[in-house]
């Protein structure tokens, strides 16, 4: 099974203006990282939204996710907001005070795709699951 460009763009038409070959790369390194036999009919999402989060990471695709209608990447709890007649200023908590000091919490911490993957994750092997 493979998860190809076409797939991930169909799935994340945000991602439209990033290269070809970062999500070729990307694609490819995750296809790697996750095993198909322990994710089963979940692993191509798993796949595309830990793409999606590194992609999200490195390219600025704010144009994109306001063509598209879609809210942001910037992730965590809104901690303070002010407004003013020209501006609004948001900002985040810390990830690490919402998702603790593991350091793969905090990376996935820190964008919408991110937290849908841990989410995803947590349903398909919560805390503690082991399969031998």
């Amino acid at each position: 099974m493979t998860v190809t460009v076409d797939d991930f763009r169909n799935a994340f038409p945000e991602f439209a203006a990033v290269p070809d070959s970062a999500v070729t790369g990307a694609l490819d390194t995750a296809m790697m990282l996750w095993s198909q036999g322990k994710l089963g009919k979940f692993w191509s999402r798993v796949v595309m939204l830990s793409v999606a989060h590194r992609l999200a990471v490195r390219y600025n695709i704010a144009n994109s996710l306001k063509t598209e209608s879609m809210k942001g990447v910037d992730a965590g709890i809104t901690s303070s907001q002010s407004a003013s007649t020209s501006s609004l200023s948001i900002t985040n908590a810390n990830n690490a005070l919402i998702t603790g000091n593991d350091p793969f919490l905090a990376d996935l911490g820190r964008t919408n795709y991110g937290l849908e993957l841990l989410s995803l994750l947590e349903l398909i092997m919560p805390h503690g699951y082991v399969v031998w």
